[in-house]
């Protein structure tokens, strides 16, 4: 059986644990490792909305997948989770695909990077 659980998690809670297990030194610039309190906001991408940074030390433009395995991704943060959740449990990557509603390609590669 399948069914999109993302609509079921908190945008809030899924960006506080990829901050957790995927920045466990801190999230900030990965250039010049500055704390995200010394940048500004510059945007908010389109399709995972995330808010992209910019550094006010190298000026680095960056954001919360940036430094991790899922740079350039737009996925949003309840699909990352999800996608690291399923892949722990070992579920298809087919079943994965279709739940988050990702490109079965994506999947594939994801998963070889995890």
């Amino acid at each position: 059986m399948e069914f999109p659980i993302t609509d079921l998690l908190d945008k809030e809670n899924c960006t506080n644990w990829i901050i957790e297990y995927f920045h466990p030194n801190g999230f900030g610039c990965p250039l010049c490792n500055t704390d995200i309190c010394k940048a500004r906001t510059f945007r908010t991408t389109k399709h995972s909305q995330l808010i992209v940074y910019r550094c006010h030390q190298c000026d680095h433009a960056f954001n919360l997948y940036s430094g991790t395995v899922f740079p350039q991704c737009h996925l949003t943060p309840m699909q990352v989770v999800l996608m690291v959740r399923g892949v722990v449990k070992g579920e298809p990557s087919l079943t994965l695909s279709a739940e988050l509603d990702i490109n079965y390609q994506t999947v594939l590669r994801l998963r070889h990077k995890l």
